[in-house]
């Protein structure tokens, strides 16, 4: 999991009986790991605000990440038994590299505010707060909805030649847990062969991910030159289907 959210994050919404849920979202096609906090309030003349922060990371597609923060506050003001509501959003969206750490300035997109007249409260549409009162050490732990996300860095399928050095790129997780690979890559002998990646968060899920490598032989095919009737000819000789006769 991410373990904690940014720190512009954390400042838009902060507390400590606020709690982060995740859960798994897709982007452009993509798993991704996508983790909430929010908070509603009542005042006393019935007025309601509330706040929610989103954070998604997604690979990028060149080793990094893209991290983008939705932050939201909803103003509903009470008059004559309905709501004026409020909407103000922003878009926080950082580059990230392969370790999560940024690559530079965060850049921020302010929405126009959205305004709405004569909801009902049936339609508020507020966000559910993941505050809970009063404090328990049960709940200061993180809630985790879902087992760890694996990124296979790297190619995958990966090809290497029969008999070079094969060195595995690797994977990362979506909290940077410490992410453990199991399986081997013969290179002496063509053939397919499995890497298997795991990672544990503090809640005990566990994540998985696979890389496929193909050991392969480019260099089978030879081309040999022989004497033919007096001629030169040139031909390709394939292993294990044509012989070579000396020629004298």
């Amino acid at each position: 999991m991410f373990g904690s959210l940014s720190p512009s994050a954390a400042q838009f919404i902060s507390g400590s009986n606020i709690k982060t849920v995740y859960s798994q979202v897709v982007v452009n096609g993509l798993i991704a790991t996508q983790a909430v906090r929010s908070t509603v309030s009542t005042d006393a003349a019935g007025n309601i605000t509330a706040k929610r922060q989103t954070e998604v990371i997604v690979p990028d597609g060149a080793g990094g990440f893209t991290k983008s923060e939705t932050q939201e506050t909803t103003l509903a003001i009470l008059s004559g038994g309905t709501y004026t509501v409020v909407l103000n959003s922003a878009l926080v969206v950082t580059a990230l590299d392969a370790s999560k750490a940024p690559t530079g300035a965060p850049v921020t997109t302010v929405a126009p505010p959205n305004f709405q007249t004569g909801v009902s409260v049936l339609n508020l549409n507020l966000p559910v707060s993941t505050e809970f009162t009063p404090a328990d050490v049960d709940l200061d732990a993180v809630i985790v909805l879902h087992p760890s996300l694996l990124y296979v860095l790297g190619d995958n399928p990966a090809t290497v030649e029969l008999g070079a050095t094969y060195t595995d790129a690797g994977a990362s997780a979506d909290g940077s847990e410490t992410v453990t690979a199991s399986g081997t890559v013969d290179t002496t002998t063509v053939g397919s062969y499995t890497v298997t990646y795991s990672a544990a968060d503090t809640a005990g899920n566990t994540g998985t991910a696979t890389r496929i490598v193909n050991v392969v032989d480019t260099t089978a095919l030879l081309v040999l030159s022989h004497r033919l009737t007096g001629n030169n000819t040139t031909k390709q000789w394939v292993p294990g289907v044509d012989t070579v006769e000396r020629l004298e």
